[in-house]
């Protein structure tokens, strides 16, 4: 599963206001008629922007993504959110060596 905040260099826990900020930073710099600009970079950040602007769709995708970590044997950190793979046997939450 595609980490969409990663696409967006936001973390979990980021507003509304911090993603809307990323995206633009990001769309300028890689629109397809700016010098340097990736096409597909471009629809990939709106993509991602289209799901964690709507507070629906990102509710259902931060659900949709704690069940595959927890079936890929991971977690959410409780400090930052990102995924975490623990060891075998691990149960509960931890947080990441970074919080």
């Amino acid at each position: 599963m595609r980490n969409l905040y990663a696409v967006l260099e936001v973390g979990p826990l980021a507003d509304a206001r911090e993603i809307r900020s990323a995206y633009r930073r990001l769309a300028r710099l890689h629109h397809p008629d700016h010098s340097g600009g990736a096409d597909e970079r471009f629809k990939e950040l709106a993509a991602a922007y289209e799901v964690l602007s709507s507070d629906e769709r990102r509710k259902q995708y931060d659900e949709q993504r704690a069940a595959w970590l927890q079936a890929q044997g991971a977690f959410l950190c409780t400090g930052c959110g990102q995924g975490l793979r623990m060891p075998a046997g691990f149960r509960g939450t931890g947080r990441c060596g970074r919080c």
